[in-house]
């Protein structure tokens, strides 16, 4: 979905966000789209608010859905856990998130290890793995149990099973990358 839309909007800026509200928010008033000026050295080489402290601009308990696909892929597992506690903020009870991430766990561990997964994440960064040393935000993975106390803390709920993504070249998957829904 998200390589569809940046082909069909031009990329990740505010103007692809300003056509949505535009075009979308104009006929749907339920849905909201906002340009979070965010610091990201993949993004906006690091330029913006610090991705840690960024409160998202919504009053608390406003929305039934959050929909994330490729975005915490670019982030660092603290700045996921900032973002964790605020989609939980901002989601009413009984509300959904739907977001994506490259999950590390043992299945695919050993497939990074053996260079059988799509993404190759070589560089070891404690916490977390990216396939580029300089720029790690280019794309993250993360453990799966570290991301699963990160919901947990958040007061979210992964509504199991985890789907896990072909990236990492398991034979049944859902998507490319993993997919966690969570309720509150």
């Amino acid at each position: 979905m998200e390589k569809w839309l940046v082909r069909f909007m031009g990329g990740r800026s505010k103007d692809a966000v300003d056509w949505c509200t535009n075009e979308i928010s104009t006929r749907y008033s339920t849905f909201n789209f906002i340009h979070a000026n965010v610091a990201n050295k993949y993004a906006n080489d690091a330029q913006g608010d610090d991705a840690e402290s960024y409160k998202l601009p919504f009053p608390d308990d406003t929305y039934d859905l959050v929909f994330l696909t490729s975005v915490f892929s670019h982030m660092r597992p603290e700045q996921i856990r900032a973002y964790l506690h605020e989609i939980s903020r901002v989601m009413k009870i009984g509300g959904s998130c739907y977001a994506t991430y490259y999950l590390i766990d043992d299945f695919a561990r050993e497939q990074i290890a053996n260079n059988k997964a799509a993404q190759r994440f070589k560089h070891d960064f404690g916490n977390f793995l990216s396939t580029h040393k300089r720029v790690p935000e280019q794309t993250i993975a993360v453990r799966e149990q570290l991301i699963r106390s990160y919901y947990q803390e958040s007061g979210l709920s992964i509504q199991e099973p985890i789907l896990f993504g072909s990236w990492a070249n398991r034979p049944i998957h859902y998507h490319y990358q993993d997919v966690i829904v969570a309720t509150k």
